[in-house]
């Protein structure tokens, strides 16, 4: 299920988009888009619609409409004259042809706290590269030569994009040439996708793109690196022209089905045996071609790596997803969670007790102020808090007299001094622990406090009371009275708050 132009228009993080929706539990149902898009920190509610009130809807929101006969999940934008939709690639529907498409599904979205992505996609790293690489070299190259790079360049372009989309990632350039623009009709793309994905050729596990990939970088870098090249480059492109005519032949005769971006490449290689032929023949000599040979075969052996490199990844990529959408199923982690016996604590709001004493969920945490892993529990229980006002914990310090000295009881003792005066000054306060775990530097900022004895015997007895539940360790987690089960990471915990809230 392809989504790569609503992700483009509401600017979320491609990947991190795929892998949330794809291992979900529920994938691939609206409930797993509205959850992902959940997520993102993009509010958003289902409807059932009937056909007379869609006029009356936001001008932006997600339905399921049908597209080159599929029904598929899509950010519709109302304008002047019909809809904009947004799903694999762009369309355009007059309101007529929208209504008639359109199922009775909607997601209304509230996208005010959505968080732009500053990632800088790794193809557009190597774009600006060779960008790079070819400005650097146009003062030193006359104007047929440097028009042979250019063409180059773009040969790369097209020959990346077509090595990644075969690896199933999906391209807005190859998109757009392919039929992907609003109005365009689907035979084009259809007639991509066949060509592009036939397979017809096959050598040492690669294929015809990415044979085109390995050309035009080689091609590139023999025509701006190495001295004398020109005959080199001569050679290259008139060997070039069996590849065209092999393509072409495929083409029209076994797959009659003609690509609009393997045309495209066509014509650039044509384009370049007649710069080669009228500008850069020249003398032979054997340095180039042997150098050439050597580039050659070092970028060869790069493809070869990264494409079943990457292709072994994706493979991991795809069963990590199952594994995930089978861990984040939540009767799975309801019956590993109640599979043990419920803890009961006699005063389970006592001393440190903070968020909603009447909330949906309430959680404890045992923990210790020098636990180092305790920081990151503190860390997940400080972002439930701030994502729900449907939950309360109990922070349950594991404490004994005898052991603890003078700076462990003055630092509990103005903890518990702040928590009596506010408790998210307290949260403050805690998460400023954990993070510098100095003593000096703590009492230097929230100030030193006298011990509380009382308070101190009162947590050594909520300390025995951990220990008769066998609660020694820390960080522990208790979920509505349930020991969080060890199979779990503590933050697998987000993905399952709002259906154990939906429980109570």
């Amino acid at each position: 299920m392809n989504f790569d132009q609503l992700i483009h228009q509401l600017k979320l993080d491609k990947e991190e988009f795929y892998f949330q929706f794809n291992s979900h539990p529920d994938y691939p149902s609206a409930l797993a888009l509205s959850d992902t898009l959940g997520f993102f920190r993009i509010e958003n509610d289902a409807y059932e619609i009937e056909e007379d009130i869609w006029g009356e809807l936001p001008d932006k929101y997600v339905a399921i409409v049908k597209q080159d006969g599929q029904s598929k999940f899509t950010l519709v934008q109302r304008t002047k004259d019909g809809y904009d939709l947004f799903s694999d690639k762009k369309y355009h529907y007059s309101e007529k042809e929208f209504l008639e498409n359109v199922g009775n599904f909607v997601l209304i979205m509230n996208d005010q706290h959505q968080e732009k992505s500053d990632k800088i996609e790794k193809k557009n790293i190597f774009y600006i590269l060779i960008g790079l690489f070819l400005l650097i070299s146009l003062p030193f190259n006359t104007w047929w030569v440097s028009a042979f790079n250019i063409l180059s360049v773009i040969g790369i372009m097209l020959s990346y994009e077509l090595f990644f989309q075969d690896l199933g990632q999906t391209s807005a350039i190859i998109s757009n040439i392919c039929g992907g623009g609003a109005g365009q009709g689907s035979d084009e793309r259809s007639s991509c996708d066949k060509v592009i994905g036939s397979g017809t050729f096959s050598l040492f596990g690669l294929k015809l793109q990415d044979y085109s990939f390995i050309y035009f970088l080689s091609l590139f870098f023999i025509g701006i690196l190495i001295p004398f090249s020109g005959t080199v480059l001569f050679v290259l492109s008139t060997i070039s022209l069996l590849v065209v005519g092999y393509s072409l032949y495929m083409q029209s005769v076994v797959l009659k089905a003609f690509c609009k971006v393997c045309l495209f490449i066509a014509a650039i290689l044509i384009g370049q045996f007649v710069l080669s032929l009228l500008k850069l023949n020249g003398g032979y000599h054997i340095y180039p071609f042997l150098i050439s040979l050597v580039l050659m075969g070092g970028i060869f052996g790069l493809v070869y790596y990264l494409k079943n490199l990457n292709l072994k990844y994706d493979e991991l990529k795809k069963n990590h997803m199952k594994n995930i959408r089978f861990k984040r199923n939540f009767q799975l982690f309801k019956r590993e969670l109640e599979a043990e016996e419920p803890i009961t604590f006699e005063n389970p709001k006592e001393l440190f007790f903070v968020g909603n004493p009447g909330g949906k969920l309430h959680m404890a945490i045992i923990s210790n102020p020098y636990c180092g892993f305790c920081k990151g529990g503190h860390e997940i229980i400080q972002k439930l808090l701030e994502k729900s006002e449907d939950i309360s914990v109990q922070i349950r310090f594991n404490y004994r007299d005898f052991r603890a000295d003078e700076n462990f009881k003055k630092l509990l003792s103005k903890l518990y001094e702040i928590y009596l005066k506010d408790q998210k000054e307290f949260l403050t306060a805690l998460h400023f622990w954990f993070e510098k775990r100095d003593h000096d530097l703590f009492f230097k900022t929230y100030g030193e406090a006298e011990i509380n004895q009382p308070f101190l015997h009162a947590l050594e007895i909520q300390t025995l009371e951990n220990d008769k539940h066998s609660l020694n360790f820390t960080p522990i987690f208790i979920v509505n009275k349930y020991k969080y089960p060890s199979v779990y990471e503590r933050e697998d915990i987000y993905y399952f708050i709002d259906d154990l809230m939906e429980e109570q």
